[in-house]
């Protein structure tokens, strides 16, 4: 088994599993809104998609942000701590500047899951249990690599690594986890460029739940277009 880490998006996923990381914050949320009842996850690539997302789901909540701000007219913003007040058995159509475009991006792949600290364990697990060739893709910021999103690719490394082939991209992302394993929340919120922003803005609460490791037994799978709770 093969494991490579794209720093930010990429458009040829040649791997048959694909992992989308976006710790601040998409998929972080995406964990959080699985784990708490919501039953699908549209993914739109802009604003006009998710309007034609709700047109076709008029009782799906609209949720996303620009800049990190929730978008004007929204149910929600990109909150993953305001994704635990939503109810079981909805729908969300979610759209963020970095998080959901790499989702797009990564379509393609045979298999696809998202991953976070939050939800970390669970992925690794399915890539153990799958074996084949797996591209983390990490979101990156405005077209960027990001720290945290290449932290949490380099804990997933460390936890497969004992039965995978490591590309270059893969150790970078190890070693970088393995230097910072102990301080995982200050890469965060200290770090980061993204993140020290979402704690300029007020978001400082959001940063610290997102470094939490393993707290939702959730898989975010790619089924028919959509995430859904995976097995």
């Amino acid at each position: 088994m093969k494991l490579h880490v794209h720093f930010i998006p990429y458009e040829e996923i040649t791997a048959p599993v694909a992992v989308v990381i976006d710790v601040l914050r998409a998929t972080s949320s995406i964990a959080v809104a699985l784990a708490s009842g919501v039953e699908k996850i549209y993914i739109a690539g802009d604003l006009s998609e998710a309007a034609v997302f709700k047109k076709l789901h008029p009782k799906a909540y609209l949720a996303g942000e620009r800049n990190s701000v929730k978008i004007k007219g929204f149910d929600f913003g990109n909150s993953p701590l305001e994704f635990l007040k939503l109810k079981k058995g909805s729908e969300l159509i979610l759209t963020t500047s970095n998080g959901t475009t790499a989702i797009k991006k990564s379509m393609q792949s045979e298999r696809l899951f998202t991953a976070s600290f939050l939800n970390a364990g669970i992925v690794v697990n399915k890539i153990l249990e799958l074996g084949e060739d797996t591209q983390l893709i990490c979101a990156g910021s405005d077209g960027h690599p990001s720290l945290e999103d290449t932290l949490c690719a380099g804990y997933i490394v460390n936890e497969v690594s004992h039965v995978s082939e490591l590309t270059d991209a893969a150790k970078i992302a190890l070693n970088l986890y393995l230097r910072n394993s102990e301080r995982i929340e200050q890469v965060l919120s200290q770090d980061s460029s993204h993140g020290t922003r979402l704690v300029s803005i007020g978001f400082e609460k959001d940063v610290a739940f997102c470094a939490k490791i393993n707290v939702f037994n959730v898989l975010p799978t790619l089924v028919d277009g959509a995430l859904t709770k995976g097995e």
